[in-house]
């Protein structure tokens, strides 16, 4: 696994393709950018692996509606 940091502003390609898929719900392209041990924690609740976040996506995480700014 790499060691990612958001370093001088740059936000990496993954995460604004996620925001970018996310504002779309494009939930099968969203689930394919976690790889296959990715882990999401969200709401005191862990996902593990693509089945999970792949229901994540469809359940918990399309309850809402929100916005986000990266700055």
């Amino acid at each position: 696994m790499s060691d990612t940091h958001i370093l001088d502003g740059v936000i990496p390609d993954v995460i604004t393709h996620y925001f970018a898929l996310d504002g779309d719900r494009d939930i099968e392209s969203i689930v394919s950018l976690f790889s296959g041990d990715a882990t999401v924690i969200d709401q005191g609740h862990t996902y593990r692996g693509i089945a999970e976040i792949h229901a994540w996506q469809t359940g918990a995480a399309s309850e809402y509606i929100y916005s986000t700014q990266l700055f």
